[in-house]
Parts: structure tokens; C-alpha cells; sequence
């Protein structure tokens, strides 16, 4: 493309647009405004050539083999879209020079275009690039120029503006002055006898208002004193005026509160200070609201202080009469709550201590009686429903306990109680509960049962109103209140119409709420769900129950294993180590099993259907836990039968201890309660078994006997 070269000589820097067909041109191109010290901008297509007219450069270098037909119309539409001031010169290279059919069309279709003839020198390149910066650093101070006449057109208009409006300003001014000072000469007038007028109503109203009011100055000093300030202190108001008030009525820390509100400039008002005049002892402790206001002179300095007195005695006792009735009233509500559940409490013990043990014991019986009529068809019959009856009856006994009464309610820890509601209301209604407890909270038995049942009617309101098949119950303890919140993404609810959605039980709830001291706030969305929010005054610290539970342990299972004697045979049970299984399965000796249970007809019914198995021998019973864990210790039993409720030590508690002293003692659990968490505790606590009293004798013999171990048959 260039015939020679010079020598590279330092040059302003200039932005050309190069549009050239292949790499090597660029590379070319590139070198050669390098060294005339001009920048090259390559453009990647015909769409970016064009764009990039439009911004600062100074010329634009084109080659004849980079175009194709009809793009020129194109560039020149790109040109003349341009600013006025802008003329942007085009550089085009073409083989034939001028000659070249597009170097002609380009003449005709480019507003300032420059032929060059291919090969370019490079002299001839760099004077046709100065004379376009030249040309193009013209256009540019064409450009300032226009742009400074404009701002300044722009601003002399601006001028003329704010002129006339000044102008049209001072006259109406001046016009409403002249006004004004006709007016305010009327009005100064009646302002003076405006304000003599207020004067005297000022000083009528200090005066006989029944308020007690005083001025006092920055120290304190009486500057006024009305008749009622005076006749409450029992002096005239000359006597106090020039009297310091803390002289007559000294007050630390009344003192403190007057110098505060000096310093700081702000008022402060007092509710139900007590006062007791210290010359006349006689009417005792009287109750005061009062108010102490500044008054600033034009620095801001305090100049007086106004001392305005309200006397709330009667007003203070009557409020205290009331919280005291609503203290008996709160207690009442207490009493009457803990009433109810201990009645609630006895009720569902007579169906669990008498009811249930009579029905699990008769369905025993039913079991013997079946295994022996065994070729009696039409009794077998009769038998089969007879026991399904008995189960019914056990179950609906069981859930009648269950409402009046629930098992996790005697759980210290609410998180145990509120565990044992969200498995009930999954397993009831379908309802999936998200529990979260903040930490261990034990409250008293009263506020236990009834955060339950406020939890348990807002559950139900959420099954029965909010159409979603989860829920978030939340327990926290917050500022001396323990706070229970039970939210949804349902539908929601008007809260005017709490009272409809929440029905008889939230309404109850509610109520409740406020004879205890609480409160319930219930806010909704339609179609965004609900939130109820319950708190009531915290009237249990938090325990150490980690703590509670190791002391007690320490206290009830002692300090370590017990030691037995090492001398035992094996037909000795009554010494020595436990019957282990090695021996009862080489000498083939009965299983020793040991009855624990509080109710002696199931003892009795346990007894009747073991009588008749070989393999089994009852050696003991016991009707307590502590009766339990001494025979255990006595008799060395291979398995105990072990009731979950008992008196004196909870089954648990006995399982326990009897495993610690002998391990090899199986423990079979027995109980009324189809409880998840209950049958946990069993085999935390060691029984290999969990039945319920209401299975089938079969299951009952199978857990007896255990795992067969091998060569048994």
C-alpha cells in the first residue's frame, strides 16, 4: 500500500476510523499512524463505521477493496445526520485514484471527501491528517462558539427575566408596605387592648384558678404564689413569696429533677409523686401530679420556672383499690383454672387408675377363657367379640383421658408439652406443626395447662379457618412475659370479625388472658395468612434442668453398681449373679419373671396367663416402683414386667435402677399409654419391651421369652 517511508517524528495525537479490508492493512495502517503519532480506530463492520461518526475523531480512513456496493448512501446519511458545526473529512483509497469508479461515487455521495491514490505515502498521509485536524479543530471552535452564544443568549434572557419580576416585585412591595403601615397602625391599637385585656384575664385565672400554681426563678426562689398553692401549704402567699422552695420542702431528689430541667430547657411532668407536709404530719402521705415548665428569655436562658400542682389522692387510692380487686381477680381466675384441671386431672386417673386397668384386666381373662374353648366354635365367636369390644371401649376410655388430661402436661418443660400437641394435631388432623422453644420453660402446673390450651384452640382455629396443611408454633420468654404465637399462610380473616372466626373456645381464651394479666393480638391478611400472639407476666424464673435432673438421678440411683457375692449356682436364684441365659438354657430352667404392677387384678390376670406355660415362672410381685427395684434386688428375676405408671417410683425410674444393679435382667414395659415419647423413656431407660396392656397375650409370652438364642426350637 506505501511506496517509502519516513522517519517517525512526534506528532499530536489524532483518532482516525480505519475501514479497511484485511489484517495486513490494519498492520500497515497502524505502523504509519504510529509513527506520524496518530491513533487508529478500527472499526469491526460498516454498522460500527457509522456509529462511531457521530463521536470525537478527526477523520475517517476508508480502502476501496473494504466496500461494497450501496453502503456510500449509507455513510453519507451518517454524515449529514451530523451537528451543523460538524463536517467530518473522509479519507478514501482507491487504486485508480480519483479515476476509480468509487472514488468518484464517493465524491458525489460524501459531503468532504479525500482521494487518495494507492499506494500512499506516508507524507502525503500525514499532510492530508494535519489539514483534516486543522479543518476538524475549526469545526470544534465553530462549535464553542455557537454553544457559547447560546449560553449566553440563554443567560441574558435569564437576566431579563429576574428584571422584570424584581421590578414588578418592588412595586407591589412597595404598594403593600404603604398598606401594611395604615393597617398596623390600626392594629397596634387593638392589640394594646387586646393584651390588656388578656393581662387581666391572666392574672383573675392565677389567682382564683383551684389549681395550685407558683412561679419560681432560676434558683428556686418563690416569685408568685396563687390562693390554692398557699391554702393547700396552709400559709398566705406573701408568706412563701421570696422563700426558697426546698428550704421549706427539702427533696434531694426533687432538686435534682429542678436543676435538670434549668440545665437541659425542657419541661417535665411528674404522676402520683408521693408528699407528706413535714410540719402537719396528720393527713399522711397525700398524691400529687405536677408540672414543671421554663420560661426563656430572648438568649434562651431559663428566666422563671412555672410549678403547676394536681392533687390525686382519692384518685391514686381508688386506682389502688382496683388493682387490688384485680389481683383478687386474677387469683380467683387461678383458682378456678387449677380447679378445673386438677378435676379434669382426677377425672381422666379414675379412667386411667381404675376404668382402664378393670377393662385391660377383664380383656386378660378374655385371652384364658378363648384358649380354653378352643373346640367351641360359637363361644370362640362370642369371645372374639367381646374382646373387640373391650378394645374399643379401651380406646375411647384412653382418648377421653387423653382430652381431659394430657399425659405431657405433667412435663415440667413446656418444649415436652408442645412436642406431645404438635404429634397429636399431625396425627388427628393432618395439621404439620413447626415447633420452636427458646430454651427450657417450666412455669407452674396453672399457666402450663392453660398456654396449652390457648396453643390447642389457635391450632384448631387454623384447621378449621385457615385451609393450609401447616403451621409455626413459637414459645419464647421476652421482658417478663412468656409469649406464645401461632402463625399461618392461609386465607386470612378480617380482625374485626375475630370473635366469629375464633368461636367460643379462642373467645374463652381471651378472656382468660386478661384476668391473668396478659394480652392477645391477632393480625391477618387476605389471603396472606394469620398470626396470634399471646402473652402472659412470666411467673417462674428459668431452671437449671439439666442441673435438676442430674441432682435428682444422684439422689434416687446412688453412686454406683452393687456387688454381688461371687458363689452362685446354677439353680440358685435367690444369691449371686443374675440368672444369665447361658445358664437357663443349659440347665433348661423356667424363666424367673418378676410382676410390677399398682393394680392387682392385672397382676392377678398376668399370673392366670403364665399358669399354664412351663417355660415360666412368676417369683415375685410388686405394687410399686420402689417394691419393684427390692425384690429385683432380692430375687435376681430374668425379666420384669414392669408397669409404665406406678406410685412411690415411676416405672422408668425403677427400670433404671433395676438395670443398673442387674444388667442381665431383661425388662419388659407394660402400659395403658400408646404414647411415642413415653415408650422412648422406657428404652432410655433400659426395657428391651414396650407393650400396651390391651395386646394380645401371644405378644406378651413372645416378650417374656425373648430372642430365642441358637438351638432353641
Amino acid at each position: 500500500m506505501v511506496q517509502a517511508t519516513e522517519g517517525k517524528k512526534d506528532k499530536p495525537a489524532h483518532r482516525v476510523l480505519l475501514y479497511v479490508q484485511t489484517a495486513e492493512d490494519v498492520s500497515i495502517l497502524q505502523d504509519i499512524l504510529t509513527g506520524i503519532g496518530a491513533e487508529g480506530v478500527v472499526c469491526t463492520d460498516f454498522g460500527d463505521l457509522c456509529w462511531r461518526t457521530a463521536h470525537d475523531v478527526d477523520a475517517a480512513l476508508l480502502t476501496e477493496q473494504s466496500l461494497v456496493d450501496g453502503v456510500l448512501p449509507i455513510l453519507a446519511e451518517a454524515l449529514l445526520s451530523q451537528p451543523e458545526w460538524s463536517d467530518l473529512p473522509v479519507l478514501f483509497v482507491a487504486a485508480g485514484g480519483a479515476e476509480s469508479p468509487l472514488a468518484v461515487q464517493a465524491m458525489q455521495e460524501l459531503p468532504n471527501v479525500v482521494i487518495l491514490d494507492r499506494p500512499v505515502r506516508i507524507a502525503t498521509l500525514a499532510s492530508v491528517l494535519r489539514m483534516a485536524s486543522r479543518v476538524r479543530g475549526k469545526q470544534r471552535q465553530v462549535r464553542y462558539l455557537l454553544e457559547e452564544r447560546e449560553r449566553q443568549e440563554q443567560r441574558l434572557r435569564q437576566l431579563t427575566e429576574l428584571l422584570k419580576k424584581d421590578v414588578k416585585a418592588k412595586t407591589e412591595t412597595l404598594t403593600d408596605t404603604m398598606g401594611r403601615l395604615d393597617g398596623e397602625m390600626a392594629g397596634r391599637a387593638l392589640a394594646e387592648e387586646e393584651l390588656h385585656k388578656s393581662a387581666q384575664m391572666l392574672e383573675a385565672f392565677f389567682a382564683h384558678t383551684i389549681s395550685p400554681l407558683v412561679f419560681l426563678d432560676r434558683n428556686f426562689n418563690f416569685v408568685r404564689v396563687n390562693e390554692a398553692y398557699a391554702r393547700a401549704d396552709g400559709r398566705s402567699p406573701g408568706y412563701l413569696v421570696g422563700k426558697n422552695l426546698f428550704t421549706l420542702y427539702p427533696s434531694l431528689k426533687d432538686r435534682a429533677i429542678f436543676e435538670r430541667v434549668v440545665r437541659t430547657r425542657q419541661p417535665y411532668r411528674a404522676y402520683a409523686e408521693p408528699f407528706a407536709f413535714p410540719e402537719a404530719p396528720q393527713p399522711g402521705v397525700t398524691y400529687w401530679n405536677w408540672w414543671l415548665t421554663p420560661l426563656l428569655n430572648n438568649l434562651g436562658e431559663v428566666r422563671l420556672l412555672v410549678l403547676n400542682l394536681e392533687d390525686v389522692t382519692e384518685r391514686q387510692k381508688a386506682f389502688s383499690e382496683l388493682q387490688e380487686r384485680a389481683r383478687q381477680l386474677q387469683q380467683l381466675t387461678l383458682e378456678l383454672s387449677q380447679t378445673e384441671d386438677r378435676e379434669r386431672k382426677r377425672l381422666a386417673e379414675i379412667l386411667h387408675d381404675d376404668l382402664q386397668q378393670l377393662l385391660a384386666a377383664a380383656k386378660f381373662h378374655l385371652g384364658l377363657l378363648n384358649r380354653r374353648i378352643t373346640h367351641d366354635t360359637p363361644s370362640q365367636e362370642t369371645a372374639a367379640l367381646v374382646k373387640d369390644l373391650l378394645t374399643q371401649a379401651i380406646g375411647q376410655s384412653r382418648s377421653l383421658s387423653h382430652e381431659l388430661s394430657p399425659p405431657a402436661l405433667s412435663q415440667g418443660d413446656l418444649r415436652e408439652t408442645f412436642q406431645w400437641l404438635a404429634q397429636q394435631v399431625q396425627a388427628k388432623h393432618g395439621l404439620t406443626v413447626h415447633l420452636e422453644v427458646g430454651g427450657p420453660i417450666e412455669l407452674e402446673s396453672t399457666f402450663r395447662s392453660f398456654l396449652y390450651k390457648a396453643a390447642r384452640e389457635m391450632l384448631f382455629n387454623v384447621i378449621k379457618h385457615a385451609g393450609v396443611s401447616e403451621a409455626r408454633l413459637r414459645l419464647r420468654r421476652r421482658c417478663g412475659y412468656v409469649c406464645l404465637s401461632v402463625s399461618d399462610k392461609g386465607c386470612g380473616f378480617d380482625t374485626r370479625e375475630l370473635d366469629k372466626v375464633g368461636g367460643a373456645g379462642l373467645l374463652g381464651v381471651r378472656e382468660q388472658i386478661k384476668f391473668l394479666g396478659g394480652r392477645l393480638k391477632a393480625t391477618s391478611t387476605k389471603g396472606r395468612g394469620s398470626l396470634f400472639i399471646i402473652a402472659v407476666p412470666d411467673r417462674q424464673k428459668p431452671l437449671d434442668r439439666r442441673q435438676t435432673t442430674e441432682d435428682a438421678r444422684q439422689k434416687t440411683v446412688g453412686v454406683g453398681p452393687r456387688a454381688y457375692p461371687t458363689s452362685a449356682t446354677p439353680g440358685n436364684h435367690g444369691v449371686g449373679f443374675p440368672n444369665t441365659e447361658e445358664s437357663r438354657l443349659g440347665s433348661r430352667l423356667p424363666l424367673r419373671v418378676l410382676l410390677a404392677d399398682d393394680h392387682k387384678i392385672v397382676r392377678q390376670g398376668i399370673r392366670c396367663m403364665v399358669v399354664g406355660e412351663p417355660d415360666i415362672e412368676i417369683v415375685g410381685q410388686a405394687a410399686n416402683g420402689r417394691e419393684a427395684v427390692d425384690l429385683a434386688d432380692q430375687l435376681h428375676p430374668d425379666v420384669v414386667i414392669m408397669d409404665m405408671s406406678m406410685p412411690l417410683m415411676s416405672g422408668d425410674e425403677a427400670a433404671r435402677q433395676i438395670k443398673s444393679q442387674l444388667p442381665q435382667t431383661r425388662i419388659v414395659a407394660l402400659s395403658m399409654f400408646e404414647d411415642a415419647d413415653v415408650r422412648e423413656r422406657m428404652h432410655q431407660a433400659g426395657a428391651e419391651s414396650y407393650l400396651l396392656k390391651t395386646a394380645p397375650s401371644e405378644e406378651l409370652l413372645a416378650a417374656i421369652r425373648g430372642p430365642k438364642a441358637d438351638g432353641d426350637q
